[in-house]
This record gives structure tokens, C-alpha cells and sequence, in this order.
């Protein structure tokens, strides 16, 4: 019986740009970094078969706690990423959101 192992794929790093008044990495450019790291294993692991997985909606945000934020744009950045189709223009990328 073999078991069938995912490819291994080569993940670039993008270059930490740093927060100048803070002297510290802009976390903005690691969730950047993050999201397109998952985008091209997502890529991998689907790019070759026709169906894509479900969409997963983002966990609400109420900004009753900012640390949630990251995540809340984190998760939408992955769905635009994965799902073009649907996400075409900003104003339905911002409806999308406000939904949430």
C-alpha cells in the first residue's frame, strides 16, 4: 500500500521591509508574505485537479478586539486570493467585508 505525499514546493520570503518609526518588521508585509505562502501550497495541492476547496467564511469581526483584526484581513486576503472569480473588483472585495 503507498501513500501519496503532497509535493514539496520552494516558498520565497519576500523581504522584510522595517518599520522605520518603530524599527521593527511591518506586520502588514509578514501577513502579505503569509497569504501568498499559503496561496501558492493551496495552488499546489489544487492546481492540478478541477474542483476548488470551499470557501471558508471569515470569523466575524465586531472590533470589540483590535488583536482580531490581522486575522479577520488575513482570512479575506486568502479568499480573494483563491477565488478571483468571485472577488473581480474592489467594490465586491468591500461588500464582501462588510458583511462581516
Amino acid at each position: 500500500m503507498s501513500s501519496a505525499q503532497p509535493e514539496s514546493i520552494h516558498i520565497e520570503t519576500l523581504d522584510e521591509t522595517p518599520d522605520e518609526t518603530l524599527g521593527t518588521t511591518n506586520p502588514n508585509n509578514e501577513a502579505e508574505a503569509f497569504a501568498k505562502a499559503i496561496d501558492k501550497i493551496v495552488k499546489a495541492n489544487y492546481g492540478s485537479s478541477k474542483s476548488k476547496p470551499k470557501l471558508r467564511e471569515p470569523d466575524p469581526f465586531n472590533g470589540s478586539d483590535s488583536r482580531k483584526l490581522r486575522t479577520f484581513i488575513l482570512q479575506c486576503k486568502l479568499n480573494f486570493q483563491d477565488h478571483p472569480d468571485q472577488f473581480q473588483d474592489d467594490t465586491t472585495k468591500a461588500n464582501y467585508i462588510l458583511s462581516f
